[in-house]
């Protein structure tokens, strides 16, 4: 099961706000015997059995990291997640396997900030760091030419799905 977050919300006049195409409701509070939910997080829905992870890319990567933070996924990979050098002190609430990717020469990630992540998540047990030198922000896009980097995409891929497979199965 996959689920991608609508994370633009149209508000109507006079009615209350509703994820785009969803028509789930975004209530700005919670009250007696209703559980608050952040707007685009993904519903549990009562069919689903088995593990479950999560993976996203740019904004997604920072938000599966995330969500490693304050939920007990099975596992994680964020694909140059770029709030990630920024947020490390979510590091210490973060037990689920977690696999983190960047590119070496991403020009909104710079170098410096992936070392900090590097040095950050050194001797974690649970956490591991990919780094594409040769590549670039959005390595992995395959309809963006100016930033896909095909060996570079494929090989985090590879690694993606390798430890995916090991903590999902």
């Amino acid at each position: 099961m996959a689920h991608r977050p609508r994370l633009v919300l149209r508000p109507r006049r006079g009615r209350p706000q509703r994820l785009a195409g969803r028509g789930r409701r975004v209530r700005p509070r919670a009250g007696p015997g209703r559980r608050r939910r952040q707007p685009g997080a993904p519903a549990v829905a009562a069919e689903v059995a088995g593990k479950a992870g999560a993976l996203g890319f740019c904004l997604g990567g920072s938000l599966a990291y995330g969500l490693a933070a304050v939920s007990d996924p099975d596992a994680v990979v964020s694909f140059y997640g770029s709030t990630v050098p920024d947020q490390l002190d979510l590091l210490d609430r973060i037990s689920c396997p977690l696999q983190f990717h960047f590119g070496g020469q991403d020009p909104y990630i710079p170098r410096d900030a992936v070392a900090k992540v590097e040095a950050a998540v050194a001797g974690r047990a649970n956490i591991e760091i990919h780094v594409q030198e040769q590549a670039g922000h959005a390595f992995h896009n395959h309809v963006a030419p100016m930033f896909h980097n095909p060996e570079a995409a494929a090989a985090a891929w590879r690694l993606a799905t390798t430890f995916l497979t090991t903590h999902l199965r």
